[in-house]
């Protein structure tokens, strides 16, 4: 059991959650939270790295539990093999690069705390992502990265900047649907969510 991966999560989310709490009071600290949550994904990333090897665990520690008639499901198995530790120690460098570059380009703007809400959401999906075992937990965590680049891209108010984040909602919205469509086919075609049973 790898009790640190649901912090690959966790970490972005609550760096996000108190940049929306702080928005008001104290928004000027908003930054510097993406970057303490950036650094620290960078350090988890890196202790991932070096520990190598296949990695479990089941967020919350629900384990596999009998379903309905006969059915298993997993809880939400995240799973940490090579690849998805160089994409999450991709992920956190370019997540600090980006923090960093935005504590000075993003200095006058007056939505900033918005848009460290919204970084901190997408990184925290992006990462979900990563480490998801099943096909519903890749499913949930690939739409919060996808409503999260929505703000994003309509984080400057302006005529293009919110048409572009409207026709990329429209295709995200039909794109997630399709994937929506096709886990619920092979779900009830196999009675499986997991990957790795489906392999």
């Amino acid at each position: 059991m790898a009790a640190y991966l649901p912090l690959f999560v966790a970490l972005p989310l609550l760096a996000g959650f108190l940049c929306l709490l702080l928005k008001g009071v104290a928004p000027r600290a908003t930054p510097w939270l993406s970057v303490a949550s950036m650094v620290g994904l960078l350090v988890l990333a890196a202790i991932a790295v070096a520990r190598g090897g296949f990695e479990v665990t089941f967020a919350g520690d629900w384990g596999p539990r009998p379903f309905g008639a006969g059915l298993w499901i997993s809880g939400i198995a995240l799973v940490l093999d090579g690849l998805s530790r160089l994409f999450l120690l991709l992920v956190a460098v370019v997540g600090t690069a980006s923090a960093v570059f935005a504590l000075r380009y993003l200095a006058s703007e007056p939505g900033r705390p918005l848009f460290h809400v919204l970084f901190n959401l997408l990184v925290a999906g992006m990462n979900g992502a990563l480490l998801a075992g099943d096909l519903f937990t890749l499913y949930v965590f690939v739409e919060v990265a996808s409503i999260a680049s929505y703000g994003l891209v309509a984080y400057r108010p302006g005529g293009t900047e919110v048409e572009a984040a409207f026709k990329y909602l429209v295709l995200g919205t039909v794109a997630s649907t399709g994937i929506l469509l096709g886990v619920t086919v092979l779900y009830a075609a196999t009675g499986l969510l997991n990957m790795a049973d489906l392999a």
